[in-house]
């Protein structure tokens, strides 16, 4: 079978994985627990996707870097008690299933440390289902999306960037895919983008818009009809 995309990555939270329980209301106890104020039209579901260093570190004002690092370990510890309280979205071994039968090779592209990453694919069942999974791992020089999407590309193989597509649900995701060159598809059914006030007043790049599991599957499987690199 003759696809446009050779390898398809995914961002985890909001994307295959459903984690507020986790993700937002660790933020939430830890908010509390410091009596920090969130910003007003700043949901608590923004702190899903990207690392804790980047949305305590952007939304609250520290005097004290100490202060912030303490309040980032108090939320990990939260979170990594939290972090298997999570569910699957309706729809999504399905859709890896069928990207293997099609030929299509699969990675996990999210934000997580690498450990962290390789743990939550094995428990939600992912692992078994992706070719491979790619978590930041700043030592190795994976610190931004862009670089985990790319990392990711070379461990499954895939040089040409108009063969990738990313899934994710948020403007990190849409980031990560403009500065690597591959294609993305924008999920409303996650936290990301569905908190935003409407879909004008996304960036554009998008290659696509979904609001579902099944029009995500429905535009994947009718790529597999194109033949790879060619246009819409």
């Amino acid at each position: 079978m003759s696809c446009r995309y050779r390898a398809v990555l995914f961002d985890m939270d909001g994307t295959l994985l459903d984690s507020y329980e986790a993700i937002g209301e660790a933020a939430r106890i830890t908010i509390q627990r410091y009596g920090l104020t969130l910003p007003e039209g700043i949901p608590l579901s923004w702190f899903i996707g990207p690392p804790p260093e980047q949305t305590f570190g952007r939304w609250f004002r520290w005097e004290d870097e100490a202060r912030l690092k303490e309040v980032i370990a108090f939320y990990r510890a939260l979170y990594e008690e939290r972090m298997f309280m999570g569910r699957v979205y309706p729809g999504i071994f399905p859709l890896l299933e069928a990207l293997r039968g099609a030929g299509v090779r699969t990675s996990l592209a999210t934000m997580k440390r690498q450990p962290g990453a390789l743990e939550l694919a094995r428990r939600f069942g992912f692992a078994p289902r992706l070719d491979w999974v790619q978590g930041r791992d700043p030592a190795a020089g994976i610190a931004t999306k862009a670089d985990v999407v790319r990392a990711a590309m070379a461990q499954l193989g895939v040089e040409d960037p108009r063969q990738v597509v990313l899934v994710g649900d948020s403007n990190l995701d849409l980031t990560g895919a403009r500065e690597s060159g591959v294609d993305f598809a924008a999920v409303y059914y996650g936290f990301g983008f569905s908190h935003h006030p409407g879909r004008e007043a996304e960036p554009s790049g998008c290659t696509v818009q979904l609001d579902t599991v099944e029009e995500l599957t429905a535009f994947l499987l009718s790529a597999c009809s194109a033949s790879p690199g060619a246009p819409n």
